[in-house]
């Protein structure tokens, strides 16, 4: 008997009009997909009994050998540093060595690796900075060839980079050194220019600095000296794989000085695959002291009350750096302030890099009282003179609250922090503050309540706020090809030198 014909289902369509998929072609698909998510999982599965194999084979830890400093140095001169150099530090009345200058001074002039725990702030730049330019102005033997520096110091952030190398660069000049920055959100054309042209010292973020050696416009078989600057703060953001990749092609007879504001597990194995019997220079606490800070808890109504009181707090003439937990958030108070009459700068990843450097420039100068920020500007940035700082949002976890906290009350000075919450953030920050080793309540506070006031000082004049850019009429824009022609030297003969 005949088979009645199978319909052709796969042509058909429902009555919404989209087509009907065929039924063996969907039991395939099915059919792949289950054999995929097996072999995915068999995968994991693989790879979670290796490396559960690898943690029971492995022996238990054993404690990080280090070796105790030489004894510190009183003065740059006793410390033995070029003349020229010390000329160039009296000239930038750099005359007394900080504590952390003092004790990693002779160890790394002798060539020793060194772990220096210190806080941001603390001088640690110049603490690894004069060694290193020291040493690479000793070997006359080696002079700065295209594409292989002899000194390299890695930071975490393209602001810190910048910094160090501001620092640096005319105290390396003093030594006929050149030193120059590889970071992301800046030219790469640029820094290839400056690579080919012979460098001694690259001041480099991990992410551009590993894409220019595999791109062949760096390479790393020349450094003499390496410098891991905020280490931990590398290990938070991710860089970890990276900087062990980028340790792994200096040479390994070289010097390498490693400093960090925490010395946890990451930075252990670190120490332990690249730093063998280190010094150990330690003359911070491992978090900033919370001793030397006033910490505040003002509670608001709601989102508007919270908004009026982060006013009244930053109205001030003190230098106040407000942190936001978002690019968003920073943004919305820089503009709640703004609308408040006071001239707030912001700062955040979401911004191009020549603008980062901009606003942290006029809020160093003073241009801008009033700093909101990130994360971004919690390590790694060192600002004198803060008086305040506010939490607009409170962090995560107490080490950020540490160290956005931390960017007050530096070098002994006495510093004010405030977080303001809301009522429905009431138990998270008392766990946070807790945390922090910190036994701070929660006060009900609105802008119009004197404490405020008694706390910011006499409020500074209010600032008109910028209005909105708006086109040009049509009637005042220029015609096309007037703008050209109106350029002297573009568009006829007799170019002027002025252009």
């Amino acid at each position: 008997m005949p088979h009645p014909a199978t319909p052709r289902t796969h042509r058909a369509s429902t009555e919404d009009g989209s087509r009907r998929r065929s039924p063996r072609r969907a039991q395939t698909r099915t059919a792949q997909t289950r054999t995929a998510q097996t072999r995915t999982a068999q995968t994991r599965t693989a790879q979670g009994r290796t490396a559960q194999s690898r943690t029971a084979q492995s022996p238990p830890t054993s404690p990080l050998v280090t070796r105790a400093p030489r004894p510190p140095v009183t003065s740059f001169a006793a410390a033995g540093l070029p003349s020229a150099l010390l000329t160039a530090l009296a000239q930038r009345d750099i005359d007394t060595p900080f504590p952390i200058q003092s004790a990693t001074l002779p160890d790394a002039l002798a060539g020793e690796h060194v772990l220096g725990r210190a806080q941001t702030g603390s001088g640690k730049t110049l603490g690894f900075g004069l060694p290193l330019l020291t040493r690479l102005a000793a070997d006359r033997r080696g002079r700065a060839q295209p594409g292989r520096p002899r000194g390299l110091i890695l930071t975490p952030t393209r602001e810190l980079a910048q910094q160090v190398a501001d620092a640096l660069a005319p105290l390396g000049q003093s030594l006929g050194l050149r030193l120059a920055t590889v970071y992301g959100g800046a030219s790469i054309n640029r820094q290839i220019a400056a690579l080919t042209r012979g460098v001694d010292v690259v001041v480099a973020t991990p992410g551009r600095l590993t894409d220019l050696i595999e791109s062949g416009h760096c390479m790393l078989d020349g450094v003499a000296v390496t410098v891991l600057d905020e280490a931990d703060q590398m290990c938070d953001l991710g860089f970890l794989p990276v900087v062990r990749a980028l340790l792994g092609q200096v040479p390994a007879g070289g010097q390498r000085l490693l400093f960090s504001a925490t010395l946890d597990r990451d930075i252990d194995g670190l120490v332990r695959e690249f730093l063998p019997e280190p010094v150990l220079v330690a003359v911070d606490p491992e978090v900033p002291a919370v001793d030397t800070m006033t910490h505040l808890v003002f509670e608001a109504a709601d989102r508007e009350a919270k908004a009026a009181l982060l006013a009244a707090l930053t109205c001030g003439h003190g230098r106040t750096l407000v942190f936001a937990r978002t690019r968003h958030g920073a943004d919305r108070v820089s503009r709640q302030l703004s609308r408040a009459g006071i001239a707030a700068a912001t700062l955040h990843g979401g911004m191009a890099q020549s603008a980062r450097t901009r606003t942290l420039r006029t809020f160093t100068a003073g241009d801008h009282r009033v700093l909101v920020a990130t994360d971004v500007a919690a390590r790694g940035i060192h600002v004198d003179g803060i008086d305040l700082v506010v939490h607009a949002d409170p962090p995560t976890e107490a080490k950020s609250y540490l160290h956005r906290s931390g960017r007050t009350a530096r070098a002994g000075a006495a510093g004010t922090v405030v977080t303001v919450s809301l009522p429905e953030e009431r138990r998270t920050v008392h766990g946070l503050l807790r945390a922090a080793g910190l036994d701070v309540g929660p006060v009900p506070m609105t802008a119009a309540d004197p404490r405020v006031a008694e706390l910011v000082g006499p409020p500074a004049p209010p600032v008109p706020a910028a209005p909105p850019p708006h086109p040009a009429p049509r009637s005042a824009r220029p015609q096309r090809g007037a703008r050209r022609a109106s350029r002297p030297g573009v568009g006829g003969r007799g170019r002027s030198n002025s252009w």
